[in-house]
């Protein structure tokens, strides 16, 4: 109580320092108010860090910094862009933008990771998009075309497989991988259908036109065939194949159709 009494009275205005507060400045400044004066003082200007962002090229508050693997720094918005396009344009592995442009010739620089995204807050669609990526980086999305299940079959057993079976159960589908169409288990196939129309041509008795090539199927009538295709003009036997005459003289194509059947059977 003693040493508050003191210090009070030390700080109790004579009529000098009255008069020196009212009109003037005092000389004699007490510890009171010494201490005063050290209280309102306000603190020094301290600048906040900054540091330059390797995408926007600012000058940015180190409060916002991202600083990847490489030592990189990005401030937190350009890069949740950067990332956020890339994935829209299914373009992985994401690397880090300063070492790709700096070394862009070589594979030598830190891929951004889905787990170091996500700390950014990017929007959920963005990582779905990018965890899909990823999953179809090892997979591939097929869907059976018979029983319309779809689901993810590992990619190096897809493109190694010229013919895919159904994964599903009770499905017994088999397609082509380059052409998608149905083929039959042991048999042949060829995507051009090539092999198939032969096999059906054998099949049904079908013949191919010796003079361009057409398929032609006999529904009745005898033997002698005139191909339909325009401009051909060919005569053929459909019993054995072979080409009569090409001619669009009519006189002249049933003299070789007489001739032919002297040794063929005209009328099955």
């Amino acid at each position: 109580m003693g040493y508050l009494w003191r210090l009070w009275q030390e700080a109790s205005p004579s009529e000098d320092s009255v008069q020196g507060q009212i009109f003037g400045v005092s000389e004699s400044r007490t510890s009171w108010d010494l201490a005063y004066a050290e209280f309102l003082e306000e603190p020094p200007n301290v600048q906040s860090k900054v540091f330059r962002c390797g995408i926007c090229l600012e000058d940015e508050d180190y409060s916002t910094v991202i600083c990847l693997s490489c030592e990189h720094e990005f401030c937190c918005d350009s890069l949740k862009g950067f990332i956020s396009s890339r994935v829209e344009e299914g373009s992985l592995p994401i690397p880090c933008p300063s070492c790709s442009v700096s070394d862009p010739d070589t594979r030598n620089y830190a891929d951004i990771t889905l787990e170091t995204a996500r700390n950014l807050d990017l929007p959920e669609i963005v990582t779905q998009r990018w965890e899909r990526l990823e999953v179809e980086a090892f997979g591939v999305l097929i869907t059976c075309r018979r029983c319309g299940q779809s689901g993810m079959i590992d990619r190096s057993e897809f493109l190694a497989a010229d013919q895919i079976s159904c994964p599903f159960g009770g499905c017994i589908n088999r397609w082509c991988r380059n052409c998608e169409q149905p083929v039959v288990y042991g048999r042949e196939h060829t995507c051009d259908g090539t092999f198939e129309l032969a096999q059906a041509m054998e099949e049904n008795g079908w013949k191919m036109c010796p003079g361009c090539g057409s398929r032609i199927e006999k529904s009745a009538g005898c033997n002698h065939m005139t191909c339909p295709a325009p401009g051909c003009f060919s005569h053929f036997c459909y019993r054995d194949g072979s080409l009569i005459i090409r001619s669009e003289d009519r006189k002249t194509a049933l003299e070789a159709v007489r001739a032919h059947y002297k040794t063929c059977r005209q009328f099955d």
